[in-house]
């Protein structure tokens, strides 16, 4: 199982572990949809 994802981590920390760093991409598209109920 991939390692867990920080959101508090900016999207531009290389986080590529199986999959993991789909995650970030998933955070950083919300981010831009102006959805930040992920950080809180």
């Amino acid at each position: 199982m991939p390692k867990s994802v920080s959101f508090t981590t900016p999207p531009e920390v290389t986080v590529i572990d199986d999959g993991s760093y789909i995650l970030v991409l998933l955070a950083c598209e919300c981010e831009q949809l102006g959805v930040r109920d992920l950080e809180d």
